[in-house]
């Protein structure tokens, strides 16, 4: 089975620290910084989500599957993407759901369609009466058929596309600990900023990624 995720192209994202409040924690008056302060906490915050394989803030993604089949029963499933979320981890949780559509970048806000190709090779939109958005503690979410199996589709690999939104609505939504994650690595970013300017790797965090552990996915 091949499944791929990726995020809708040309989507503005929010960023969940403010250019204020960035340089208010990093003690930086004036203005000549302001632009790489900017890309900086766009870079803490992509690190962020990495590191969780969630989404933070509002942001749309794109599913693709080759059948409604549970990409996780399979073993052999082909991930693309470079999604490297933990198979193990969702089998566990979904064991008994061989049917379930498991959404990742949780949280998941709302399902904007479910597409399908029928075996004319058709696409076909879904009735959104016939699935349902389950959504199971903090880390997991998936679309479960109502009233019927879900559609026979042609044997293609982008045989299912699921668009949906992802990340907390607002700012305020956010768990405190990942603000301060973000608020860390983005000064570990400035006090290495020609490093991070030249492009090369700032130092981890260490300890204060432990912050993170709470709210993460796990990986392979």
């Amino acid at each position: 089975m091949t499944v791929g995720l990726s995020r809708v192209a040309g989507e503005a994202v929010d960023e969940p620290v403010s250019l204020d409040d960035a340089k208010l924690h990093l003690r930086v008056d004036g203005t000549a910084d302001d632009d790489l302060i900017s890309s900086m906490i766009a870079s803490a915050r992509i690190s962020c989500e990495r590191r969780m394989q969630r989404s933070i803030l509002p942001q749309s993604w794109v599913l693709t599957q080759s059948s409604f089949r549970h990409p996780w029963v399979d073993h052999h499933a082909h991930w693309e993407h470079g999604l490297i979320i933990d198979p193990a981890w969702y089998r566990m949780r979904c064991h008994g759901y061989p049917d379930s559509v498991v959404l990742p970048q949780t949280p998941i806000r709302a399902v904007t369609s479910v597409t399908y190709l029928a075996a004319t090779t058709q696409r076909v939109t879904l009735d959104p009466s016939a699935y349902r958005l389950a959504v199971i503690g903090e880390q997991l979410a998936m679309l479960r058929p109502v009233g019927a199996p879900w559609p026979q589709t042609a044997r293609e690999p982008d045989a299912v596309v699921v668009t949906y939104d992802a990340g907390w609505a607002t700012p305020e939504q956010i768990p405190a600990p990942i603000i301060s994650w973000i608020k860390l690595h983005l000064g570990a970013l400035y006090e290495n900023r020609e490093e991070y300017a030249a492009g090369q790797p700032v130092p981890e965090l260490g300890f204060a990624d432990g912050l993170l552990d709470p709210y993460t996915i796990p990986v392979a």
